[in-house]
């Protein structure tokens, strides 16, 4: 869901209230105007743990590395879509592989610093 400022609502205090929309689309390419959100909200699949049975989903990838990398794209998407005082949070979670914690949320964390992210 993406929640947008709407000039043309305003409060009587003549505030500008927010507007909510449902956008149903790839968190990768996401149609909305550039600097127009606020604040970005998700948990995106856990890597390896639901397969919705289509190509170019994200959690299906085939290494934790490459789960981390997809999920920078989605951020860069993100990015573009902040306004400059704008935030994201993001609910991950780890997942046991191979009888180990695959170590996601880390890698994650450190994919994006290395992209510039303030965390």
């Amino acid at each position: 869901m993406a929640v947008k400022k709407n000039p043309e609502s305003t409060s009587k205090h003549n505030v500008s209230l927010p507007t909510f929309r449902e956008i149903r689309a790839d968190a990768r390419n996401i149609p909305l105007e550039s600097a127009t959100v606020d604040v970005v909200v998700t948990s995106p699949p856990y890597w390896k743990k639901r397969d919705y049975n289509f190509t170019g989903q994200i959690g299906q990838e085939p290494t934790p590395k490459e789960f981390a990398s997809t999920i920078i794209d989605c951020m860069r998407e993100w990015r573009r879509l902040l306004a400059p005082h704008g935030s994201i949070f993001v609910n991950l979670g780890d997942t046991y592989f191979n009888k180990s914690l695959a170590g996601v949320p880390g890698r994650v964390e450190a994919a994006a610093a290395d992209d510039g992210w303030i965390l």
